[in-house]
């Protein structure tokens, strides 16, 4: 009956996500170079031999995915573990605050993971897409702007933030959905980094995420 969804200032950049498979259920929305060399769009009202071919890009991944089941030790992922959590996720069960997020936050200069243009993009595009699709079908929408350590927040470019929070109250208003902005309510001590909180933090905002949800729920 109802449906949380969770954005960030990251979320809508359309340079947060690699590679674009995610667009794969919306394709006749998008349009997605991804020079593979076998389509230029993600598949749609594809034929049997048609998506055999396109899925054979998943099947080297499968095989190490299987490989990893078995095995219990992941092969191929680098810093990520079987469950695709990466390392510095991993570290937050033990760990309170990552100690190398400040000084790289001090020294960033560029941060264009959070570049989210005032025009359309395909995340743009999937997000509304999700939204509409669910007010059609009559489920309730609330939309959750996520927490932001305060340190990472007042380095993001005003304009960046300004088309973020203009996305999702213009979404807000055309499909009568209620918008929860957390974005600026925890101080830096219960952050790991950036954009994960820690265990406080998380303790902290999914207790008041329920209430909130609840409250909204019954409105």
């Amino acid at each position: 009956e109802i449906i949380v969804l969770g954005v960030g200032p990251m979320s809508l950049s359309g340079k947060w996500l690699f590679p674009d498979d995610h667009y794969a259920l919306i394709s006749d929305k998008v349009e997605i170079n991804n020079n593979l060399g076998f389509y230029d769009e993600y598949p749609i009202n594809l034929n049997k031999l048609q998506l055999l071919l396109y899925k054979r890009k998943f099947f080297a991944n499968s095989i190490f995915k299987k490989i990893e089941s078995i095995s219990g030790n992941p092969l191929f992922y680098g810093k990520y573990n079987i469950d695709f959590k990466s390392e510095n996720i991993l570290k937050q069960v033990k760990d309170d605050v990552d100690p190398e997020f400040a000084e790289e936050n001090r020294n960033r200069n560029n941060f264009e993971e959070f570049e989210i243009p005032s025009i359309d993009n395909n995340d743009k595009i999937a997000f509304e897409l999700i939204v509409k699709k669910l007010k059609e079908n009559n489920i309730k929408v609330i939309i959750v702007k996520v927490p932001v350590n305060p340190l990472l927040f007042e380095k993001i470019p005003e304009n960046y933030l300004d088309n973020y929070n203009n996305f999702i109250l213009k979404i807000s208003e055309k499909y009568n959905v209620t918008s929860l902005d957390y974005t600026k309510t925890y101080e830096e001590s219960l952050f790991y980094d950036g954009l994960h909180l820690n265990r406080f933090g998380r303790e902290s905002f999914s207790r008041k995420l329920a209430v909130d949800v609840v409250q909204n729920a019954v409105q």
